[in-house]
């Protein structure tokens, strides 16, 4: 068996879930991007990675909004801190 689960309903389940198609169209936003950035179309790359940026990064920074609204700390503020950073 190929894979991580013997059982195949936990694959089917994984298609099941949107948070897996949000990943999948983001990184073929990303993907999109440096093909794009590779055959020189202006500024049309920079506008797909932001795209990316804002479906992959934008729960993350959400919840870590909430977090600190509700005065907890975890791991979402450390990456969403890494997430504004490298966008800036």
């Amino acid at each position: 068996m190929i894979g991580r689960y013997k059982d195949l309903n936990a694959y089917r389940q994984l298609f099941q879930k949107r948070e897996f198609y949000t990943l999948a169209f983001g990184v073929l936003l990303i993907a999109l991007a440096f093909v794009l950035k590779k055959n020189s179309f202006g500024f049309l790359p920079d506008l797909v990675a932001i795209c990316a940026l804002v479906i992959l990064g934008g729960p993350i920074i959400v919840e870590a909004l909430k977090g600190i609204m509700r005065k907890e700390l975890n791991v979402d503020e450390l990456v969403s801190l890494a997430i504004i950073a490298s966008a800036v």
